[in-house]
């Protein structure tokens, strides 16, 4: 059976090349629509891996991380924090990352737009090793 991501992000197109991407490289992908609550997906769906935009207008993705991050059934998920805001990933690492990391493993940072190569590794590096494709 493969990994299941869940993909969050404002932008249909930057959903659909992540979505295809991932599909492609023979994972299961679930995109979640902006009126979705995320906290409730997140339990119903089961991801192995949660795909999340940084900046959305209505909800911000810092803190549905750090949602993920109190939430001792959900805090061992791995996260990919994704940012359309360059040298952004840079902060992050400093801040919500480097915390997250001492607490538990699994967070890494991509800067829009995103590399597919970068991301499959990312990906594939952060899923435990019996949950690949």
């Amino acid at each position: 059976m493969p990994a299941k991501i869940l993909i969050v992000d404002d932008e249909p197109d930057i959903q659909l090349y992540l979505e295809a991407a991932l599909e492609d490289a023979g994972y299961e992908v679930r995109l979640l629509a902006e009126d979705e609550p995320f906290m409730a997906t997140v339990r119903a769906e089961s991801p192995s891996l949660i795909c999340l935009d940084i900046l959305m207008p209505r909800r911000s993705g810092l803190s549905l991380f750090r949602k993920l991050q109190a939430d001792e059934t959900l805090r061992q998920l791995p996260v990919v924090l994704i940012s359309g805001v360059t040298k952004a990933s840079a902060l992050l690492e400093q801040d919500v990352v480097a915390t997250a990391q001492q607490e538990r493993g699994g967070v890494a940072v991509l800067e829009k737009p995103i590399q597919l190569p970068a991301l499959l590794e990312t990906v594939a590096r952060l899923l435990a090793p019996g949950e690949a494709p």
